[in-house]
């Protein structure tokens, strides 16, 4: 058996598997692993024959599982043991890529589109933090978790031809893939928020931005929080912190050629301007002018 330990904010969580899947695993949780933390839950996975299962010490466990079925059920069981006692931040499921210091949140719900306009900032040069969940701490500060990125049937195909991820190893897992690009920079460590985008994918559309006043954006974010019954007051106040501080934008696109030239544009301006909230509808107008 191999055993790994990952880490993810203050949280850290042992994975023992089978030499078999042992390159898998690495591949998805590379960036979280760690020499030195002591965890304080172990996940185990067994085979029996052609199929695998999984036991945590938290008394969960699942079986029957196919090579395939394996590494989606993996991450869940990871992520949900590296998050669900977080307390000393507010756990936000949230993309995340880094330009220049600064963090972009690219947040919503699964199928809104996170994972492929993450891939697509990376192949522009943007630094991968997360495409699953981040951590906003006391300070304002934010952690991300920096698993392999899970794209979706459709959006994987053209991923893979992006240049970033020529050559890159990639995970069947499900109806899904996990990649992990090789040219891409993967980056941790913690970093302030410079933008927020809410991207929404509909085929039918071309590209559309909305700025978002500060309660929009905080509730959409009241949205993504994974971990408000852990903290005294549900997490609220650092969200709300964050709303007022950091400029948010509602973005819907019907694909990648409809981004170009505006929303790579926007993620490198804002951040680089320093503007708030209320100081970034003058790049709008232009944006606009170029998606058209």
């Amino acid at each position: 058996m191999e055993r790994f330990v990952l880490v993810f904010h203050d949280q850290s969580v042992a994975l023992c598997c089978p030499s078999c899947v042992a390159a898998d695993m690495e591949a998805i949780f590379r960036d979280c692993l760690s020499q030195s933390a002591r965890p304080t839950r172990t996940i185990v996975i067994a085979r029996n024959g052609g199929l695998y299962s999984i036991d945590d010490s938290a008394g969960e466990a699942v079986s029957g599982l196919t090579r395939v079925d394996l590494p989606n059920f993996v991450m869940e069981f990871v992520m949900r043991a590296l998050i669900e006692d977080i307390a000393t931040g507010v756990a936000l499921h949230t993309g995340a890529v880094r330009w220049n210091g600064k963090a972009i949140l690219v947040a919503g719900p699964s199928g809104s589109g996170k994972s492929s306009m993450i891939a697509w900032l990376m192949d522009r040069g943007f630094e991968y933090l997360t495409d699953e969940a981040a951590v906003l701490d006391s300070a304002g500060m934010l952690c991300c978790m920096p698993r392999a990125l899970v794209v979706k049937p459709g959006a994987a195909e053209k991923v893979a031809c992006f240049p970033a991820f020529e050559g890159a190893y990639a995970v069947q897992a499900g109806h899904h893939s996990m990649v992990r690009p090789l040219k891409a920079k993967s980056g941790t460590g913690s970093s302030p928020c410079g933008l927020m985008i809410f991207p929404t994918f509909d085929r039918s559309a071309t590209l559309s931005i909305e700025l978002l006043a500060p309660a929009q954006t905080a509730m959409r974010l009241v949205e993504c929080n994974l971990n408000a019954r852990n903290l005294p007051d549900g997490g609220f106040r650092a969200i709300a912190g964050l709303a007022r501080k950091a400029p948010a934008v509602a973005l819907r696109f019907g694909g990648f050629e409809y981004l170009e030239g505006a929303a790579d544009v926007l993620a490198r301006a804002i951040p680089d301007s320093g503007a708030g909230p209320d100081d970034c509808g003058q790049f709008l107008p232009g944006l606009a002018a170029s998606a058209a």
